[in-house]
């Protein structure tokens, strides 16, 4: 049987009404490429809506690109910790970040697989649907740093705060030597970006590939997306402006590798042997 090469990784605390629109689409998808692509879905289960969302699950027809998993350990959303938990339970060997509101994009499957192994390795995929600005800046003096702004596209307003912006991959091994996303930061906003910025600063040579999405991501308001966590009436806003601060700091000190003193994820258990 072959083994993935891609893995997009899912996560869902509740949003059973999302994951009904995506997942069917998402996994018929993949049936097309023999086992390379793997879809690995992790429920953090909280509440009665938590077990909704596992029985529905297991009511599809299992399929063999679809990896499915149970987390009871978090208590309150928090996006660091649950896209840990799925990145490092994937078995591919490139990742990608698949909110559960998201389609997997044909396209960039198409195109990452074409790349050879070595090239794939130097590569960081973005689904992003709006420009992307490449500037440098110097770092300490007689080194420069790429960076990358994300905007919206002038001439399409509608395109690049649309979901898209979540949807990076990324080798394996760089991920495991960035320490994954960062659990210290807030448990909404920013942690994509964060992710991005240390992996090309860790790795400057790396190619940044957008690819960006076809098929927009389901409407989400950003209060909708805090009402799981500790604090559901926070502001988003601020989340990520305090966001932006930890990974400013994080470049200016060069401390790329992150969660060194911390396990990384959550628990899981294998959903379709677990019986609620």
């Amino acid at each position: 049987m072959t083994s993935p090469i891609i893995s997009f990784c899912c996560t869902c605390m509740n949003r059973l009404p999302q994951l009904q629109a995506t997942l069917p689409k998402n996994i018929d998808l993949l049936k097309d490429y023999n086992g390379q692509v793997e879809l690995l879905l992790v429920n953090f289960i909280k509440d009665e809506e938590g077990h909704k969302i596992h029985k529905w699950i297991l009511s599809l027809e299992k399929r063999r690109n679809l990896k499915y998993l149970v987390s009871f350990d978090l208590e309150y959303w928090h996006a660091s910790m649950a896209k840990n938990t799925s990145h490092t339970n994937a078995t591919g060997s490139y990742l990608i970040n698949l909110d559960s509101d998201n389609f997997i994009d044909r396209k960039a499957i198409d195109t990452l697989l074409s790349l050879e192994k070595k090239s794939l390795s130097k590569t960081i995929y973005t689904g992003f649907t709006g420009q992307i600005i490449k500037k440098w800046r110097p770092w300490k003096k007689k080194n420069f740093r790429t960076r990358y702004k994300f905007i919206r596209d002038s001439n399409r307003t509608d395109r690049g705060y649309d979901g898209s912006y979540g949807n990076i991959g990324l080798s394996k091994k760089l991920f495991q030597k960035l320490g994954g996303y960062n659990q210290s930061l807030p448990p909404m906003g920013g942690q994509d970006a964060d992710l991005i910025k240390r992996a090309i600063a860790i790795r400057p040579n790396l190619r940044l590939l957008q690819i960006p999405i076809e098929i927009g991501a389901l409407p989400n308001t950003k209060s909708e997306g805090l009402i799981n966590t500790e604090n559901p009436d926070a502001n988003w806003a601020e989340y990520n402006k305090k966001t932006d601060l930890i990974t400013q700091n994080s470049l200016s000190n060069n401390t790329l590798t992150v969660n060194r003193d911390t396990h990384i994820g959550s628990k899981t258990q294998d959903g379709y042997l677990l019986k609620l």
